[in-house]
């Protein structure tokens, strides 16, 4: 089993049983979310680099967690990367910006679907998303000062389905049930 830390100075794999190291990625200044893929072959890391490198503004690396794999880089969002997350299926990849947008990608195809204009989130650390059971939607959660609001989009066509006002709140949490329900 691993467990991955970070902060900042980059982004630390180790092995459970032993303490060992297993992985060091240096992949931005401060990193802001860190997501394993639902079948724990994959790391999903989100970073700030604003000391290092001040133009780059958005930036989400996928570390392929086997022998002889590499890191690869998703870009799209147009401001730092706070949380990320991999849908149940590994094939989906979404980030939310300090913008609260939500980028969604195609990790089959390698590609960006969709940004999303989630609503302003007035600490966008404390919003929340997550994707549907069945990978064809992605909920978010975020609250402004005054009010908090979820929404709802549909994957494959990028649609909005439903939005809905909820009081606003420190920490904004958001889930699915599973599949079967």
């Amino acid at each position: 089993m691993a467990l991955a830390a970070a902060g900042r100075g980059g982004t630390r794999l180790f092995d459970v049983a032993t303490g060992r190291l297993l992985l060091r990625i240096q992949a931005g200044d401060v990193t802001s979310g860190l997501a394993f893929s639902p079948n724990g072959g994959r790391l999903a890391v989100s970073n700030i680099d604003r000391l290092l490198y001040p133009h780059v503004t958005d930036n989400v690396c996928v570390v392929d967690i086997e022998y002889d794999r590499g890191i690869q880089t998703e870009r799209g969002l147009s401001s730092p990367i706070e949380k990320v997350a991999f849908s149940p299926d590994d094939r989906l990849l979404a980030a939310l910006s300090h913008e609260s947008r939500l980028g969604v990608w195609d990790r089959v195809k390698n590609h960006l679907l969709h940004v999303f204009d989630a609503p302003q989130a007035a600490w966008v650390d404390n919003a929340a998303f997550a994707f549907s059971p069945d990978n064809r939607q992605l909920a978010y959660s975020g609250s402004g000062m005054t009010t908090g609001e979820v929404k709802l989009w549909e994957i494959e066509s990028g649609k909005e389905v439903g939005t809905w006002r909820i009081p606003p709140g420190l920490n904004n949490i958001i889930a699915f049930p599973s599949q079967d329900k």
